[in-house]
């Protein structure tokens, strides 16, 4: 009886150590005392609920911590990995934050590569119009050359196909007035 009493104000303490060695002493004096037994049982279950809490608590101490290091190196693939790992320990709202924070920015860097994507897609184009406009110009100005030539050299049937070539290339006044002459 003594060692009940003082394994059930340890028990209470919450000191299961020494209210584990009293309930044994317990059931030294009187084996398979179902009051000792119980009590071990229980404080059994308590340790082995406290192991695990602080394992868990280990756990989600350092995967935080690895997940807060990839977060800062900008890793936020692996960040987010570790974050999710994390929220499997824990109830605590930060790694889901966390989560959510890098899918912001990688939703915004998305966007931004997107955006610079386009652009570049536009200047492409752009420079192609450009080089294109500027290659059907040469060809204009070849074709009036070659044609004022045969006009100047009065070979007015070579003349008349520079001047239509020059017409099929751009519609202008001037190789329309020559083929009129």
């Amino acid at each position: 009886k003594e060692y009940i009493a003082t394994g059930e104000k340890a028990f209470k303490k919450n000191d299961l150590a020494e209210a584990r060695v009293a309930y044994e002493q317990a059931l030294i004096i009187k084996q398979n005392d179902p009051v000792a037994v119980s009590k071990l049982k229980t404080i059994s279950e308590k340790e082995k609920l406290e192991k695990d809490r602080t394992t868990q608590e280990l756990n989600y101490s350092s995967t935080i911590e690895s997940a807060d290091k990839l977060y800062k190196a900008g890793y936020l693939e692996e960040a987010k990995t570790e974050y999710t790992r994390a929220s499997g320990f824990t109830t605590k709202s930060y790694p889901q934050d966390q989560i959510k924070n890098i899918n912001k920015l990688q939703a915004a860097q998305l966007a931004k590569e997107n955006s610079d994507k386009q652009k570049r897609l536009k200047d492409l184009e752009s420079e192609q119009k450009n080089k294109d406009k500027a290659k059907l110009e040469a060809d204009y100005n070849d074709a009036i050359k070659a044609a004022d030539k045969y006009f100047a050299a009065k070979d007015f049937k070579n003349a008349t196909i520079a001047y239509n070539k020059a017409l099929s290339i751009d519609k202008r006044a001037w190789p329309a007035d020559q083929l009129k002459t």
